[in-house]
């Protein structure tokens, strides 16, 4: 379905073509020019308890390709397209107790270009950076060629995008239902771009709820962090953690064991313990 959805919209492309190559940025003539970014700190927080980070891993996708890499510096430099979208994730993998790495954090985001920045990753910008790479591959998995495909990603409005998970993030600081972008549905998000029907609402994730984590702890002995990095300094002042009904989720302390967990209703919580999945490079 989706593959059908992303044909679709290039068959609008074709009819739209002229107006799309109006706009300067897409010529091949395009300069270039380097940047620099700034990664987060770690540990996000001071006197927190998670793990030691190992490495970073670095995923950056524009129109032409993706690319995957590895630092433990604070920066990394870039040569891009001048004002041609471009996004870069950036996934902390840490130690677990005994020595191993793991992928447990959603991952820091930066969109290029972008006004608002300041040239750093942040946790917030994740979300929508993840948006972007998503809507690369479905242009990749089409067919579109690289020009259509950054005519395509270029359409939607990344600046208003990440400045509305930015307000949800904030307001949700002061209640227990703590805003968490990962847990909407990318499935409908995807298939809105496509049909360039894309709302806002999309962004605000359904069927969410509150699950205490010292019940958790009470269950399990574990104190789970979620993965969603700005979501912990929330856990620590209300006790607790957004989870999506029906939507299993693996959550830990990042020692060693894991539990899985599914929210069907506030009295049926369905609780598995699980080793920390070891993170395969290769994957």
């Amino acid at each position: 379905m989706r593959k059908y959805y992303i044909n679709r919209l290039f068959i609008l492309f074709a009819v739209l073509l002229p107006l799309f190559f109006s706009c300067r940025i897409y010529t091949a003539l395009s300069d270039s020019e380097n940047i620099s970014i700034s990664l987060p700190t770690w540990p996000p927080q001071e006197n927190s308890f998670y793990p030691p980070l190992s490495r970073w891993k670095i995923v950056v996708t524009d129109y032409r390709q993706s690319i995957i890499c590895y630092t433990t510096s604070s920066n990394i430099e870039l040569e891009v397209q001048k004002n041609f979208p471009l996004c870069i994730l950036a996934y902390p993998i840490t130690l677990l107790d005994d020595g191993c790495e793991c992928q447990y954090f959603y991952p820091a985001g930066y969109i290029y270009p972008s006004e608002k920045s300041n040239n750093a990753l942040s946790w917030e910008q994740g979300y929508p950076a993840h948006i972007m790479n998503e809507l690369y591959k479905c242009c990749k998995n089409s067919g579109a060629s690289p020009s259509e495909a950054a005519r395509y990603v270029s359409t939607f409005n990344w600046e208003k995008a990440a400045s509305y998970i930015d307000e949800k993030i904030n307001k949700s600081l002061s209640s227990s239902k703590f805003y968490n972008p990962w847990l909407c549905d990318m499935s409908r998000i995807m298939q809105n771009l496509s049909d360039q029907n894309f709302m806002s609402s999309l962004l605000s994730p359904t069927s969410c709820y509150t699950l205490s984590t010292d019940y958790i702890f009470e269950q399990t002995g574990i104190h789970i962090m979620s993965p969603f990095i700005p979501e912990n300094q929330n856990i620590r002042i209300n006790h607790q953690i957004t989870v999506k009904k029906e939507t299993p989720l693996i959550l830990s302390d990042l020692h060693k064991i894991g539990i899985y967990v599914n929210f069907e209703s506030a009295k049926n919580v369905l609780i598995e313990y699980i080793y920390i999945p070891i993170y395969n490079e290769e994957s």
